[in-house]
């Protein structure tokens, strides 16, 4: 918990300034090209110096479903699109987690 809980604010705090990034572009089609947001959404979760355990993965998981009140299915849909949410849910759902 010591480990995962930090990581899970400094997430949360990544796609909530994303958001409300996004929110100010013009229109969707601004926000599809515009990828600096999602990079860095994607370099906060993927730290690659991080090493978790399974056990601590899917409390992590946990953690930024419960702080911010969305599944993490639709957050990866509406940061990588629908391909990577469906691509990820079906290999989360093999591993078991």
């Amino acid at each position: 918990m010591k480990k995962v809980y930090p990581i899970s604010k400094e997430i949360n705090q990544a796609i909530i300034e994303t958001y409300e990034y996004l929110q100010t572009l013009p229109n969707e089609k601004h926000a599809k090209t515009h990828q600096t947001g999602r990079k860095r959404v994607e370099r906060t979760i993927y730290r690659p110096n991080e090493k978790l355990s399974f056990a601590q993965g899917k409390l992590l998981i946990k953690l930024i479903d419960r702080q911010s009140n969305s599944t993490s299915y639709e957050l990866v849909k509406a940061f990588m699109g629908p391909f990577k949410a469906g691509f990820y849910q079906t290999f989360a759902a093999l591993f078991g987690a």
